[in-house]
């Protein structure tokens, strides 16, 4: 256990910087050519989709984890029961998002860019679905190439767009592009390894309210973090407008980029442990005796 938590440390913490690192640096550009007020445009957008994608999951993929890391051969029973609940969920969010960017009076731009940052969450959730039953897998390098080969994408892409069309529409459109390209990437991952009924979404009410009672404090404490991360944009979007939140990207994306560490090292951890709650209990507590000083 302690080989596959330092591998796929190792893996995660690689994409991560390598992700991380380029995302900065397209932000950067992006700010330079579309100065503060359309930065600021397109960081409200986006800021508003991720305040609502924590209702597209609900903490549904930290159970998925949980239980595939536990049980490896209730994973497609799982994944698909966990689809069939994320499908109207992820219509929930969507909703959700672009009704709230109307109550708040914004001007059409900045509904316009949520209607298509809403399939960027849609794509998004998707892929964090099949990427959670790889990590129950202890299969993080999937996801570490995934994650790299989206923000690659997304880079490419976006650069020849401010470079030769810099138009806040197309800046969105590519994001699309990297998260499909993430969500059909690891979604072909988990057909590879379970077959496809894993892509065919399953019902079943007694099997959905336990899943998602299970799942209700991991969706508390995802609202609270996501509201916690951006709800400051939304104020200085309403208080002093899109060109401070412009200025005021910049230096949060710079902060964020240095997260990727002790995100990479929980990310690997939390599957471990899962496995280890289901019997050895003694090794249980060695873990998170070691993962403790490595934090």
């Amino acid at each position: 256990m302690g080989g596959n938590l330092a591998k796929n440390t190792v893996y995660l913490t690689a994409a991560s910087v390598a992700q991380k690192a380029l995302a900065f640096l397209y932000f950067m550009l992006l700010a330079r050519v579309m100065m503060p007020e359309r930065t600021g445009t397109y960081f409200l957008a986006l800021s508003l989709t991720t305040i609502f994608s924590v209702l597209t999951d609900f903490g549904i993929t930290p159970v998925v984890i949980r239980e595939i890391a536990k049980q490896t051969d209730r994973a497609p029973e799982l994944i698909r029961q966990a689809l069939g609940i994320k499908l109207p969920c992820i219509v929930l969010g969507i909703v959700g998002s672009v009704l709230a960017a109307w109550i708040l009076g914004y001007n059409p731009i900045i509904l316009q860019l949520m209607c298509l940052a809403a399939l960027v969450m849609a794509a998004d959730a998707i892929s964090l679905l099949y990427y959670g039953a790889l990590r129950g897998f202890h299969a993080l390098q999937f996801e570490s190439l995934g994650i790299f080969l989206g923000q690659l994408c997304t880079m490419l892409l976006g650069g020849a767009a401010l470079l030769f069309y810099p138009s806040l529409h197309v800046l969105v459109i590519v994001l699309i592009a990297g998260s499909v390209l993430n969500a059909v990437f690891s979604a072909w991952q988990v057909v590879r390894r379970l077959g496809p009924s894993v892509l065919v979404p399953a019902w079943d009410r007694v099997q959905a309210k336990r899943l998602l009672s299970v799942a209700f404090p991991f969706a508390l404490a995802g609202i609270f973090v996501k509201v916690y991360s951006y709800v400051d944009t939304v104020f200085l979007s309403l208080y002093l407008g899109t060109a401070a939140v412009g200025v005021y990207s910049v230096a949060y994306k710079f902060t964020y980029a240095f997260q990727f560490l002790p995100m990479a090292f929980v990310a690997a951890l939390y599957p471990g442990m899962s496995a280890l709650a289901a019997g050895d209990r003694r090794r249980l507590g060695e873990l998170f005796d070691r993962s403790m000083w490595y934090m």
